[in-house]
């Protein structure tokens, strides 16, 4: 699996940096790297409001990280290997 980050999560990852420290933000980039093990292993945004939502949600440090999982085909999976 490959995490991506939007631009909007790369800004807020930053200022946060500023603001709670890096040491607590490496705790989240961490616990955000650790999904591709086990990607569903987060509640469904869905499933805890009852909405339709493809996203999940953790919660680590006090803070609500959003994410959904996406298809990737195998010819951008080996392109990523190779490249």
């Amino acid at each position: 699996m490959i995490i991506k980050y939007s631009p909007v999560a790369r800004k807020k990852l930053a200022q946060m940096k500023k603001t709670i420290g890096s040491d607590k933000v490496g705790i989240i980039v961490k616990a955000i790297s650790d999904l591709k093990f086990n990607p569903l292993k987060c509640p469904s945004v869905e499933r805890m409001l009852g909405i339709s939502s493809r996203y999940y949600f953790l919660h680590i440090e006090h803070n609500y990280i959003f994410y959904r999982i996406e298809p990737v085909s195998y010819t951008h999976l080996r392109a990523h290997e190779t490249g």
